[in-house]
């Protein structure tokens, strides 16, 4: 039997793209999907052989364990932060499998998913982040006198929250209010950041390898995204710059020299020539799609490494190509940031895709009505 790829997370574009990349590359893939929804798009994709969806991520990692018994013959890729977490706090159980870790040690990926730990990480390193503070919401809630106005509030551990959840106040009255909602919404504590000025936002995204080049990235400008404040970049276009990839590699370098084996997303601020860290998510990323015209197949690089195969990458893509996660940057024609004819052009220069794929379009299709009913049931998109 020839080695095959699980992958695992939601019933979202980051599925999508890393099954292409594998399936392009002959790789059977199965998709193991946690959602609560009843049935998934993936399914329609013609790279994904076999796809089940599961409401429990605890529920999903035992059905992999009984279903997929020849471990040697799997590496498994998680491509969302629930995933990522439930995956390498059982990590003991999956001995066998392919699977990222951190020095194959059971929950040091899921310590370092806390954005506290994370500020530590950086501070041990000489990694540059805004100022940040973790306030307690389990008793009376006690804004720290140095907070920094304005400010961003965040879930400490994203697998645990919500992006929508993510806020930024311009007032202490504001933040005061904000701290309360997340108690009402049921956190315990709460990340709050000072909210920077930026030049720009750098979303790079790789993997980690045991063999040359040893590290896999894929830098890109965030041009437009969506939510615009708080959300996850939907217009992009990668980057070539020398200068701002090796600022970008010496970060990753870090996360590498850890012991980190895997494949990881990074958001950082470009501010004046400082490059700052905000986050690190050592899962598969969503913007995984961003290479694919350039044949830049850094997924299908780690599933080689992985079995003890050659790899034959770069280290990064050398051409500065645009990319768009098109039914969520459309959203800023619907919310008049962007006029259409603008976003038509865009649309027109944009070699990546999240869902549109040519020779495999039926997800593509299958989205379009979703978002369609969506918006004529005046529901929220």
């Amino acid at each position: 039997m020839e080695h095959e790829a699980i992958i695992i997370g939601g019933n979202h574009h980051n599925g999508l793209g890393l099954a292409r990349i594998l399936g392009i590359n002959g790789v059977k893939v199965h998709a193991v999907v946690v959602d609560e929804c009843k049935d998934s798009f993936l399914r329609k994709s013609k790279y994904i052989y076999s796809c089940i969806v599961f409401r429990n991520i605890d529920v999903a990692l035992d059905y992999i364990k009984q279903s997929y018994a020849n471990r040697q013959n799997y590496v498994v890729i998680p491509y969302s932060d629930v995933a990522a977490h439930g995956l390498d706090n059982r990590l003991n159980e999956f001995e066998g499998y392919h699977i990222p870790s951190i020095g194959q040690q059971q929950g040091l990926i899921a310590k370092l998913m806390q954005k506290n730990e994370q500020c530590e990480f950086a501070k041990k390193n000489g990694i540059k982040m805004a100022k940040t503070w973790v306030c307690s919401l389990k008793d009376e809630i006690d804004i720290p006198q140095d907070i920094v106005i304005p400010c961003i509030v965040k879930p400490v551990i994203s697998s645990e929250g919500n992006k929508k959840d993510i806020r930024v106040c311009r007032t202490l009255d504001q933040l005061g209010k904000c701290l309360y909602s997340y108690k009402t919404f049921g956190y315990c504590r709460a990340l709050v950041q000072e909210y920077l000025k930026i030049d720009y936002e750098i979303d790079v995204f790789g993997c980690t390898l045991k063999q040359s080049p040893y590290i896999c990235l894929i830098p890109t400008k965030t041009i437009r995204s969506w939510p615009p404040e708080g959300g996850t970049n939907s217009f992009s276009q990668i980057i070539t710059n020398q200068t701002i990839v090796d600022k970008c590699r010496a970060i990753i370098e870090k996360l590498e020299k850890s012991g980190f084996y895997g494949l990881y997303d990074i958001e950082l601020f470009v501010v004046g020539d400082e490059v700052l860290l905000n986050e690190i998510n050592y899962r598969n990323s969503g913007d995984v799609y961003m290479g694919i015209q350039q044949e830049y197949y850094y997924p299908y690089a780690w599933f080689l490494d992985c079995i003890g195969e050659k790899v034959d990458i770069g280290s990064n893509p050398h051409g500065d190509s645009y990319a768009m996660t098109e039914f969520a940057d459309f959203r800023n024609v619907l919310k008049k940031r962007v006029k259409l004819l603008e976003w038509v052009d865009d649309f027109g220069k944009t070699k990546d895709f999240a869902l549109f794929f040519k020779g495999d379009m039926r997800p593509a299709f299958d989205r379009s009505i979703y978002y369609i009913k969506q918006f004529f049931c005046g529901k929220k998109m």
